[in-house]
């Protein structure tokens, strides 16, 4: 048994010295970009009580994702905020499905962004009306 454990730390530690340190970085000022720009655009955010924030190593496509989490304090600008997020270039929304308690914004493929305290119902209705523009333009 203590020969597995020792193969474990040490296929840990070998994997954690692979890590790009300043891609990580990179990768986590992109996220508090966003932020920023959120703030600075009139959107009230706080940190969770529930996992704000969380890095996971050695992923299947990715070897780091960052996941970060906010609450949206006024869940009455559900839809700007919604719109917003449809408008910037930098990533995209998630799909929005019934009962959702959050949105989810991609910012690349191993950052994401989820917002809770939404309007659940305003979400939808923002999903639905985003659906129908879709299959109207296509």
């Amino acid at each position: 048994m203590a020969d597995l454990m020792k193969t474990t730390v040490q296929l840990t530690e070998q994997a954690l010295e692979r890590f790009d340190k300043g891609m990580i970085l990179s990768r986590a000022a992109q996220a508090d970009g966003l932020v920023q720009r959120m703030v600075a655009a009139g959107f009230h955010l706080r940190a969770p009580e529930h996992a704000p924030f969380r890095i996971t190593l050695g992923g299947t496509y990715h070897p780091v994702t960052i996941q970060f989490s906010y609450d949206l304090v006024d869940e009455s600008k559900t839809r700007e905020v919604l719109a917003w997020l449809c408008q910037q270039r930098d990533g995209y929304l998630g799909t929005i499905h019934q009962g959702d308690e959050m949105v989810l914004f991609v910012l690349e493929s191993n950052i994401s962004f989820f917002l809770y305290n939404i309007d659940q119902a305003a979400a939808l209705d923002f999903e639905n009306e985003r659906g129908a523009a879709t299959a109207d333009e296509a």
